[in-house]
């Protein structure tokens, strides 16, 4: 199943081509990183999350952090209709969290196209684990595209 799940923020690739130790944008243009958010976190706290699979918390840190703005996805650029589908219970990242920042974004620059944003009370697969959620997409699809 897709993670369709929103962000505001592109971050580095956790593994990078060359090995873990590598820092990469996670999304490329042209062959060219796209500039990233980079993570912050204690080397402790990575290791935490590596074992633990709950990346929340490094995504949580690397927001608050002093570069957070330097991998913001500049959304209210786009010329689409925007759905966001997020997951109260992502612990993956804040993707409720954030999609609720990127619609106050949107709100504040009067976005001229649809957006929506619905959160479910499930973790990162909102898909999986919200089916209904299917209903959603296809219906916003339907309307707007």
């Amino acid at each position: 199943m897709p993670r369709i799940v929103p962000k505001k923020y592109v971050f580095w690739g956790i593994r990078g081509p060359g090995g873990k130790n590598e820092r990469v944008s996670s999304w490329a243009y042209q062959g060219k990183d796209v500039p990233y958010t980079p993570l912050v976190s204690s080397r402790e706290t990575i290791m935490q999350v590596m074992q633990t699979h709950n990346f929340l918390k490094l995504y949580q840190e690397a927001i608050a952090g002093p570069q957070a703005s330097v991998g913001r996805i500049p959304i209210e650029k786009s010329r689409a209709a925007l759905l966001m589908l997020s997951g109260k219970k992502d612990r993956l990242w804040p993707s409720t969290q954030m999609a609720l920042e990127i619609v106050k974004q949107l709100d504040a620059v009067k976005y001229p196209h649809a957006y929506e944003h619905v959160s479910y009370d499930v973790g990162h697969n909102v898909p999986d684990e919200a089916p209904e959620s299917w209903n959603k997409l296809f219906g916003f699809l339907k309307n707007h595209y």
